[in-house]
């Protein structure tokens, strides 16, 4: 019996062009293929990345990588931090039935 793990997907998204929150969160609804009636929400990206597999497009294991958040204003980058320390809290590969799913910000 082999335990093939599928490889880590990296999906790169760059915040230097985003000017509001909404648009970070849509950015990354794109990315990760939600479906149009996705939530913006902490728990509704918690639910579709970490909880169930079954409902976006890109499926688990992956990581989300946002660079330039720096050049983004500050309710932006407060917002790409809180929603990424949240997914990277709930996505712990120990914590059993979770999905590996991470996400990584670089300034």
């Amino acid at each position: 019996m082999s335990d093939r793990r599928d490889p880590m997907q990296v999906v790169e998204l760059h915040a230097e062009d985003w000017v509001t929150a909404i648009d970070f969160l849509n950015a990354l609804k794109k990315a990760i293929g939600a479906p149009d009636w996705h939530g913006l929400s902490t728990d509704a990206f918690l639910d579709t990345m970490i909880y169930h597999d079954d409902i976006n497009a890109l499926k688990s294991p992956y990581t989300i990588r946002i660079s330039g958040v720096g050049k983004a204003n500050l309710q932006t980058q407060e917002a790409i931090r809180a929603l990424a320390r949240s997914i990277n809290q709930h996505s712990a590969p120990d914590r059993g039935g979770d999905l590996e799913v991470t996400i990584v910000v670089e300034d």
